[in-house]
């Protein structure tokens, strides 16, 4: 049987299968689906007398918890921003705890990318920016656009210059190799969810509309894409410290999930809250 992908080509189930263990397998550390608390953290002796981490990049597909996560590292002490330098949702109180001028500039950078306009008649939505190669985006990004980056990056360390602090916004999956070149202190925190599970739930929040019946993404379209954001985020990632967190173990276990996060990030030197019980007190308010 042929399925109509990825987002148009004609494509049998176990090529398309072979294709997302290829794009996984691809990456440093790849080889397959990350398993449920699966983590990656190197001793402080294989990070060669770096600096400890103190810049958390929160990574991760739409729709797996990055701003749970992200809300959670606020209550625990990192700076994300002021009240009004973040995006609000106003019926959701979870979300969406990102930056405002690092969402705009992924965007700017995403849209005006060469691989980008080449595949703006994808049939995903432009917010997913499907087709970008972030490698393409390194070669053709003007000065500006790199003066900008590390300008953000300057206010977000602070006056001294090492404020602990984290940066969230689902794009970055695509654009972290952009804003690592400016990171002296790096740490990934990937979040990583099934991409089947994953497709249902964006079917559910766009789905097809009944003259859009050949137009909306399958569940397996955006596993496809889910695969392409995780893989590219854990390329932007080798060799940096890494904390992996699994949507489902965060759906079904929250405040256990969420601990042992904040556990292995203190294990890898990030200066974070060691007060668990207000951040638990705090964290069961919300979740």
């Amino acid at each position: 049987t042929l399925w109509r992908g990825p987002l148009g080509r004609g494509m049998s189930w176990s090529s398309w299968l072979l294709a997302v263990s290829a794009a996984r397998s691809a990456a440093p550390g790849g080889g397959g689906e990350t398993q449920p608390g699966a983590r990656s953290i190197p001793t402080r002796a294989a990070l060669g007398g770096a600096q400890r981490p103190r810049q958390v990049v929160v990574l991760g597909m739409h729709h797996s918890g990055t701003s749970i996560v992200s809300k959670l590292l606020r209550d625990a002490g990192l700076y994300l921003g002021g009240d009004s330098e973040l995006a609000w949702s106003r019926s959701n109180p979870l979300k969406y705890f990102e930056r405002l001028d690092v969402n705009k500039l992924n965007r700017l950078v995403l849209e005006e990318s060469a691989a980008a306009r080449s595949h703006r008649h994808s049939r995903a939505p432009d917010w997913v920016h499907h087709g970008t190669d972030p490698q393409a985006i390194l070669a053709t990004l003007p000065k500006t656009a790199h003066d900008e980056i590390a300008r953000v990056v300057s206010l977000l360390d602070g006056p001294t210059g090492m404020r602990p602090w984290a940066m969230k916004d689902p794009r970055l999956s695509l654009t972290a190799p952009l804003w690592m070149r400016e990171l002296k202190a790096p740490l990934c925190l990937i979040v990583t969810r099934k991409g089947p599970l994953l497709g249902e739930s964006l079917i559910s929040r766009y789905p097809r509309e009944p003259s859009e019946s050949d137009s909306a993404l399958s569940a397996i379209e955006w596993s496809w894409i889910q695969a392409v954001y995780e893989s590219s985020a854990t390329r932007a990632c080798a060799g940096v410290p890494t904390v992996r967190v699994a949507h489902e173990e965060l759906m079904h276990r929250p405040w256990p999930t969420l601990r042992r996060m904040l556990e292995d990030l203190s294990k890898a030197g990030v200066p974070i809250s060691r007060n668990t019980t207000r951040i638990h007190r705090r964290a069961e308010e919300w979740l």
